[in-house]
């Protein structure tokens, strides 16, 4: 499965659970990157071409994103990286983000 959202399987910032994953981010992008991942999420519904956490929480105090864990989760990046030739994947996400910007703004 692959995705589009936090890159949260190869950082050392992160608690992963049995059902949520914490991630400790900059606490001045904390918001906007809970934002944005929701937005991916939302997206990712709407199209069924991706799949990306749900945000469940963030606090921009402390810095922290909770997002739902997703089983055999890997981000976008690390789809590319593992299999260079699916950038097939990347036109797909792209033409749905454009859309949806053409609908809302983040």
């Amino acid at each position: 499965m692959f995705g589009f959202g936090p890159r949260y399987a190869t950082s050392d910032a992160v608690t992963l659970k049995k059902e949520t994953v914490l991630k400790k981010v900059d606490r001045r992008f904390v918001e906007l990157e809970a934002r944005v991942t929701q937005a991916a999420h939302d997206l990712a519904q709407t199209s069924g071409l991706f799949c990306s956490p749900r945000v469940i929480a963030y606090d921009s105090a402390t810095g922290i994103i909770e997002f739902e864990h997703i089983n055999g989760f890997i981000t976008l990046g690390q789809f590319l990286v593992e299999k260079p030739d699916n950038i097939i994947i990347l036109r797909r996400v792209g033409r749905e983000i454009g859309r949806a910007s053409c609908r809302e703004r983040v």
